[in-house]
């Protein structure tokens, strides 16, 4: 007889491993069918030889699992997000069972239904043409309802019943400007209320950029760096012939560099921002629109005995090659 003696929970994180465990009253041989339950499709077969138990990790086979990226735009939107969803059976010569299925989203840490996958404050800042993006997870089938109130008295209203039960919540504070200083986002899951952000409207100054990164929760975060110290344009020139005429044609690549610093920050404001230097992933906002860039430190200082803590870091963007 086989049976299941642990099955992964709801959303376990794809880093940490998804693993069964199966056991079996004698010793034989365990074929594993690894299914993708979206396609009623097997993705993967194996064979454990002579057994009585098994631990099976069908992390490495899991694919088409939608990451959470960043959006621009001047709308609050509610929108679902894809989770994979799968299971195995396990058979012998005679027994055959089949697991629970489990989702399967883009958290790097165990998450609880009607939660915030966040390591942002609950309380943030935000720019009056700035946005932000908020992952919210639930129980599948469940009625998300999310009331954003702002200070001047208006209101956005967004309703959602989420099929896979991860939502992504898009902040716009450009609906409620130039009025707004302050908007409140009460987040009701059937009916009951889960979960409360509040957003400060502040100005958006000449030299402040909005970064977005990848952090280490597996979800987009956002920070607006007040300072641009520095922008420069690094070139770098190659000729790749030249002719008898004297005519050569030359090949110019270049990328443009800025350099961002924060104000004062609290120590743990200053780790939170820190992160942003061991992100897979990096964008800044620029002109209204989302630009990929790469971090060139490898360290940044996020305490300093002594001093007011603040982060500073280097971006590289928009890499151009031209050929004359």
């Amino acid at each position: 007889m086989l049976y299941f003696k642990s099955q992964p929970k709801d959303l376990t994180p794809i880093k940490s491993g998804v693993v069964f465990t199966v056991g079996s009253t004698e010793v034989c041989d365990i074929e594993v069918e690894i299914i993708d339950c979206s396609s009623d499709s097997v993705v993967a077969t194996k064979v454990i030889r002579a057994v009585d138990s098994a631990e099976i990790d069908i992390a490495p086979y899991i694919t088409g699992v939608e990451r959470m990226l960043p959006k621009q735009g001047d709308r609050c939107t509610l929108e679902p997000l894809q989770v994979g969803l799968y299971k195995i059976a396990v058979s012998s010569d005679v027994w055959r069972e089949e697991s629970n299925e489990v989702r399967i989203s883009c958290n790097n840490y165990d998450v609880q239904s009607g939660s915030i996958c966040s390591t942002m404050p609950l309380s943030r800042t935000i720019g009056a043409e700035e946005c932000d993006d908020i992952c919210f997870v639930v129980e599948p089938q469940s009625r998300v309802q999310v009331i954003i109130s702002s200070d001047s008295g208006s209101k956005s209203r967004l309703d959602l019943v989420s099929q896979t039960g991860v939502v992504q919540l898009h902040i716009a504070a450009a609906e409620f400007s130039p009025f707004a200083e302050s908007l409140e986002v009460a987040i009701y899951v059937d009916n009951n209320l889960e979960q409360m952000l509040i957003y400060t409207i502040e100005p958006q100054y000449r030299g402040s950029v909005q970064v977005a990164w990848i952090a280490q929760s597996g979800m987009p975060e956002r920070y607006s760096f007040p300072v641009t110290v520095s922008k420069s344009v690094v070139a770098e020139r190659k000729t790749l012939f030249k002719s008898r005429a004297e005519q050569s044609r030359v090949e110019c690549k270049s990328t443009k560099r800025i350099v961002l610093r924060s104000h004062s920050l609290t120590d743990d404001m200053a780790e939170r921002v820190s992160t942003i230097v061991c992100s897979p992933k990096v964008w800044l906002v620029l002109g209204g629109e989302l630009v990929e860039a790469s971090v060139l430190e490898s360290e940044t200082v996020c305490y300093n005995f002594g001093k007011a803590a603040s982060c500073q870091f280097t971006f590289e963007y928009g890499a151009e090659e031209v050929v004359l």
